[in-house]
């Protein structure tokens, strides 16, 4: 499979509305405490919280929450920041372009100034692989669509230097390697999980995954 055949199937999506793709939002209001934020992305397997503050909406991702020093003390305010919205009849490009220029993973979508669902990259994905598996009879191979030569660690790296690389890169996801071989993949809710105090005593009842428990701190 060519790159301009994945292309010709985000064409076919790229007119529709991003109303037609409108998934739950995930929220939480300004007067709520960071700790309150985390929990509300962890239990929702979210990257991205959205806030809303006077006809504005502001976002908090964990990539945000990676570069805090001080996870117990750090005030939402001080992590947050404001993004564009869309509304319910702007499309698939116009979405996939402010995704890809603010980096986040999902955006809001506004209908008489409340924010009535959002719009995510993992949903467009899924929609363009479903158009693939159509149109090349199931044929997508993994080499088609995957990141060469990806950013990595070692399992014997420390966590705070799989942070760093995370901050810096602007990514949520780092391969673990051991003897130049996949041992595990490291993603930021991981990390934020291992870096709060009170979650570390339960992290694996938390779903964090053995990787990290064998990995320094």
């Amino acid at each position: 499979m060519s790159i301009s055949e994945l292309y010709e199937s985000f064409n076919v999506l790229r007119n529709t509305p991003v109303y037609d793709f409108t998934e739950p939002k995930v929220t939480a209001d300004g007067n709520s405490s960071l700790s309150q934020i985390i929990g509300i992305l962890i239990d929702r397997n979210a990257n991205d919280i959205f806030i809303p503050l006077s006809g504005k909406v502001a976002t908090i991702t964990m990539r945000d929450i990676l570069g805090i020093r001080n996870i117990t003390s750090s005030k939402p305010p001080t992590v947050r920041k404001i993004i564009p919205t869309l509304n319910s009849d702007c499309t698939i490009a116009e979405a996939v372009r402010l995704l890809s220029l603010y980096r986040l993973r999902a955006l809001p979508i506004m209908e008489k100034n409340e924010i009535l669902g959002q719009i995510s990259a993992k949903r467009i994905v899924q929609e363009i692989r479903d158009l693939m598996l159509v149109t090349h009879n199931g044929k997508i191979n993994a080499s088609d669509v995957m990141t060469r030569n990806p950013i990595v660690v070692s399992k014997t790296d420390k966590i705070a230097s799989a942070k760093q690389i995370m901050k810096r890169r602007r990514i949520d996801h780092i391969p673990i390697l051991q003897d130049n071989r996949l041992f595990g993949m490291a993603t930021s809710k991981d990390i934020i999980q291992v870096m709060l105090p009170t979650e570390r005593i339960g992290r694996k009842s938390l779903g964090i995954d053995d990787t990290l428990n064998r990995l320094d701190l």
